[in-house]
């Protein structure tokens, strides 16, 4: 097991080896919001003008999406998209889910992004501060959102075309600079 750490990584390890807590799902919507911050897989070209007036083109932005959803069944409850996950994306992200849901959930659970700044926020969501729970730093597993982004990513974000456009661009512009 010591060889498999050393070669492979630490993490590596935890995977493969650390107890898994199998959790069942919660019996009834709003008894656990999960939120979590990722890179929405859809690139876009922009264009800048430098300070010597050249137009600058960037091909490979992203966005990052902040998500809350229901445990119970993976329902986007809110959503905020900026250019970087911080503070405010994460709180604009869940209080659209509790303005637009109308209502407050039992327990909140999220990674440990800036906790220090938000748990006092997100202990005001929970239905008392006993139900803030964050997930261990460095352990993905803990969250049922880790999987929810792979599902969105796979059946959401492929159907949009833009991928192919951008590639075939930026080979085309690649090619141009580089014979």
């Amino acid at each position: 097991m010591q060889l498999t750490s050393i070669r492979e990584g630490f993490q590596k390890w935890r995977n493969k080896f650390d107890p898994v807590v199998h959790r069942e799902r919660p019996s009834k919507p709003n008894l656990l919001w999960i939120g979590d911050g990722t890179p929405i897989e859809l690139y876009y070209r922009t264009e800048s003008t430098n300070a010597k007036g050249h137009i600058k083109q960037e091909y490979w932005k992203r966005k990052v999406g902040y998500l809350v959803i229901d445990a119970y069944n993976d329902a986007i409850m809110g959503l905020s998209i900026g250019d970087t996950e911080s503070t405010e994306l994460a709180k604009q992200a869940w209080t659209n889910a509790c303005i637009i849901q109308g209502v407050l959930p039992y327990q909140v659970k999220t990674d440990n992004f800036s906790k220090k700044q938000l748990k006092p926020f997100y202990e005001s969501i929970a239905s008392s501060k006993d139900f803030y729970t964050p997930s261990a730093v460095g352990n993905a597993r803990d969250k049922v959102i880790e999987p929810f982004f792979g599902k969105f990513n796979n059946l959401v974000l492929r159907e949009f075309e833009i991928m192919p456009v951008l590639t075939s661009q930026l080979k085309a512009n690649l090619t141009g600079i580089i014979c």
